[in-house]
């Protein structure tokens, strides 16, 4: 007998997926997105949505901070204290996950679709999320709205 809490997935339909560039945005200054970004979290903790974010986009995000020479270790380390602080619920991707991730691959391919993005889609319809905190149109695609903005 399975005795795990289950949560409805209404409880999901406020909720918010973080993606690689919105991560990114916020962290850097110099990013074209930045003030954008910058004014959505501020909506966001303003309305108390739960925040979400993939293990795979922790890494992405991760390696781009570290990469990034006007940033490097101290940003990207501030980014995983962050992120593990607890303000943020981590989802780790299911086998089924990134099956369904190379199924949108193969479906789009005429777009140039990440794996991290299409298992991020795959995790976000599987536990019913339906906003992500993107500048990524492709999230579109498949229904997802796309925020910023509101």
């Amino acid at each position: 007998m399975d005795t795990a809490l289950r949560v409805p997935k209404s409880l999901y339909e406020q909720a918010i997926l973080l993606d690689t560039g919105a991560v990114e945005a916020l962290a850097d200054s110099k990013d074209q997105y930045h003030q954008s970004a910058v004014h959505c979290r501020a909506d966001l903790l303003e309305l108390t949505y739960p925040l979400f974010i993939t293990t795979l986009t922790i890494a992405e995000a991760h390696r781009r901070l570290l990469y990034k020479a006007h940033l490097g270790h101290r940003q990207a380390l501030n980014f995983l204290d962050d992120i593990y602080g607890g303000s943020v619920h981590i989802i780790r991707p299911f086998a089924e996950d990134e099956l369904q991730a190379r199924e949108y691959i193969r479906r789009f391919s005429d777009q140039k679709l990440t794996f991290t993005d299409t298992v991020n889609m795959a995790v976000m319809r599987r536990i019913g999320l339906l906003k992500v905190f993107s500048f990524d149109w492709h999230f579109g695609l498949l229904g997802f709205q796309v925020i910023p903005p509101f």
